[in-house]
């Protein structure tokens, strides 16, 4: 996103929804959802603000992920 490659952003950012969905992490799926929602939509302003919350969600859903690994 950071270069305007708003095309690989919807394609990344549906690509992670996909794969949260199926593995139930739900927190991670909402966020992304939204952000691929506003991409589709050619919203590049919303889905600049939501990928702090994107950020977010990734950091605690590995965060979990490598407890579970220990």
């Amino acid at each position: 996103m950071s270069e305007s490659k708003w095309d690989d952003a919807f394609r990344d950012a549906h690509t992670l929804k996909g794969v949260c969905q199926n593995l139930s992490f739900t927190k991670l799926f909402s966020s992304s959802s939204i952000m691929t929602e506003a991409l589709r939509d050619g919203n590049t302003e919303e889905a600049a603000k939501i990928l702090s919350q994107v950020k977010a969600d990734y950091e605690q859903t590995v965060s979990a992920i490598r407890e579970l690994a220990v």
